[in-house]
């Protein structure tokens, strides 16, 4: 490999593009979070209306990556309630790109984290 990079080097401005620094790009999963909700003691509805609306305002802001709170959900039947309803909110959210889940000092299985799209209006 070192004879063929001796022979081909790679072009001097190979990890440029188009002006931006590659070195300021971060994988979604590594971005600051901006802001966070947390949901435990909310009924699934109350939960439902609180995530949506967080989802807005976060987008209003200006926000681009978000942590839900909402449990591990071992409480009702071992079913993750909350931990579902988060889940296919942000599926079918149209403000919302990229999700996750964060690292366990983030939350691990009992959070979400979600990139959310810059608002395209006005």
């Amino acid at each position: 490999m070192e004879h063929y990079l001796d022979m081909f080097p790679p072009p001097t401005d190979f990890n440029k593009d188009s002006g931006s620094d590659s070195s300021e790009r971060v994988s979604p999963k590594r971005a600051p979070v901006d802001g966070s909700i947390d949901l435990h003691g909310l009924t699934q509805d109350a939960a439902k209306t609180a995530v949506l609306q967080f989802i807005d305002d976060a987008q209003a802001n200006g926000f681009s990556k978000v942590l839900i709170i909402h449990g591990k959900g071992l409480h009702e039947n071992s079913e993750a309630a909350l931990k579902k309803m988060v889940g296919d909110v942000l599926e079918r959210h149209p403000s919302v790109g990229a999700t996750g889940i964060p690292d366990a000092k983030h939350g691990g299985s009992g959070a979400r984290w979600a990139i959310i799209r810059p608002n395209r209006k006005g």
